[in-house]
């Protein structure tokens, strides 16, 4: 499986990235290329909602996300909490 080539949305938010976290840029050019996994993805995901504040994802309230059960940064009581709450969709 090749690289996807990026599209302009996705080159320019790594321009932002590149000036503010300029450490995070390949991880997220490896997400957009297919390169990396989908818990990775989940990942950037969180940290683009909130710019890369951890903390903010730790505690994020944002329940109604898909992702939010699944985010990155819980503590191991709070990932059981959460994926009991997830419920499976079958569409």
């Amino acid at each position: 499986m090749g690289k996807k080539p990026l599209t302009k949305q996705q080159e320019k938010f790594l321009e932002m990235v590149k000036e503010d976290r300029p450490n995070a840029v390949g991880w997220f050019r490896k997400v957009y290329e297919g390169g990396k996994s989908r818990k990775n993805a989940m990942k950037m995901a969180c940290l683009r909602c909130v710019w890369f504040n951890r903390e903010a994802i730790t505690q994020c309230g944002a329940s109604e996300c898909p992702l939010w059960g699944f985010r990155p940064y819980q503590d191991e009581g709070e990932k059981v909490q959460n994926a009991n709450k997830t419920q499976t969709l079958k569409l």
